[in-house]
């Protein structure tokens, strides 16, 4: 009598032919060069567009946090992008994947605010799909990146050809990236109140003092120090409606840190000829009292 014996395996991790697609290591770097590009300049394209004006971020755990987070997330959509042997059905894979979760983080961070939940995952349902469509666009344009490098390595294409794709997809990092640039109104914002402040750290006397600064308390200062304009997550804008226009106007927040412990909160905006702030910290001193006009 023969016995056969029959064994049951279960299998917990991929096999290892995953792990060796060249495919799906080639969307692993792909991913990472865009995801770099895309987090440095997302990052930077702010103080290189408002060149020479302090711009203070979030601290830098935070900064590091989402930098790296970024990054790891980027390259788990381009894995998942590129693990089907079909180029479409990789890109609505990830297009699914990618629509749930922003969703679903977007459905969670709303429903502690005034929006009800219901209403919220309604709306959501309602948007998956257009969603979805709309990121099929990108990632069917990276999946055929990958067949398209692949095809043409198999070819014996030369190491320009690779050179340029790489440079290409390094391009595509930073062009995604520069989309996080503030916007024209925000960008006046910034500027008007430096060049406010700036106004007032020259004054020698009350009255060189811009008139909405006058009433703050901490200038003429008794000399120049650093000092940091800080547009980071606190940072929204604030609309109001024009009642002879019946246009939209926005208005932001922003803080001005000084050296010596000096704090200015200020609203400033493209309706707003000249920044409005109020002072914290320091008092004007009474070296220059002498100077004061009344």
């Amino acid at each position: 009598m023969n016995i056969t014996h029959s064994a049951c395996y279960v299998r917990i991790l991929p096999p290892v032919e995953f792990y060796l697609n060249p495919r799906i290591k080639l969307a692993v770097v792909v991913s990472c060069i865009v995801s770099l590009l895309f987090a440095l300049t997302q990052h930077f394209i702010n103080q290189l567009i408002l060149w020479g004006i302090p711009i203070a971020s979030s601290d830098w755990r935070t900064s590091l946090f989402r930098f790296g987070w970024t990054v790891f997330a980027w390259m788990v959509v381009g894995i998942i992008c590129g693990i089907p042997n079909s180029w479409y059905k990789g890109a609505l894979f990830a297009a699914l994947v990618t629509t749930g979760f922003l969703f679903a983080f977007d459905i969670i961070q709303q429903s502690q605010t005034t929006v009800t939940w219901i209403s919220l995952l309604v709306i959501k349902v309602v948007l998956f799909m257009p969603a979805v469509a709309l990121m099929l666009l990108p990632f069917s344009i990276f999946r055929a990146l990958l067949n398209w490098y692949r095809q043409q390595q198999f070819q014996g294409a030369g190491w320009q050809v690779q050179v340029a794709f790489f440079v290409g997809v390094a391009l595509v990092g930073v062009l995604v990236g520069a989309t996080t640039r503030l916007s024209t109104s925000e960008e006046h914002a910034v500027r008007s109140l430096n060049r406010l402040v700036l106004d007032a750290m020259q004054a020698k006397r009350l009255n060189q003092v811009p008139f909405t600064l006058r009433s703050s308390g901490i200038f003429p200062m008794a000399e120049a120090q650093p000092y940091w304009i800080e547009w980071g997550d606190h940072v929204r804008s604030e609309e109001i409606i024009d009642g002879q226009s019946g246009g939209a106007m926005f208005y932001f927040p922003l803080r001005v840190y000084f050296a010596d412990g000096t704090t200015l909160d200020c609203l400033a905006g493209d309706f707003l000829p000249n920044p409005v702030c109020a002072g914290e910290g320091p008092k004007i001193l009474p070296s220059f009292d002498h100077n004061f006009d009344g």
